[in-house]
């Protein structure tokens, strides 16, 4: 998944699930946890797949580490 930053708190790929809890509790209030929880799982499953992202689709593009990693031409936005 995504290398994401917010603030100054990193959620790396291949994070447990409690360690992105944690991370979660720490950015947002409580009763946004279990949506970004789930919205993380969702962007993982339909944007941000290891073989092939649809990068082109992806909302957080701009701030990606991920970008052109693994295969440059298939993520490239025409």
């Amino acid at each position: 998944m995504v290398f994401f930053e917010y603030e100054n708190y990193l959620i790396e790929p291949k994070v447990s699930a409690g360690q992105a809890h944690i991370v979660f509790a720490r950015i947002a209030p409580p009763d946004w946890v279990y949506g970004l929880h789930v919205g993380m799982i969702r962007h993982g499953r339909q944007i941000c797949h290891a073989q092939k992202p649809k990068c082109g689709e992806c909302p957080l593009y701009a701030r990606c580490a991920y970008v052109g990693s693994v295969n440059p031409q298939k993520t490239e936005i025409s």
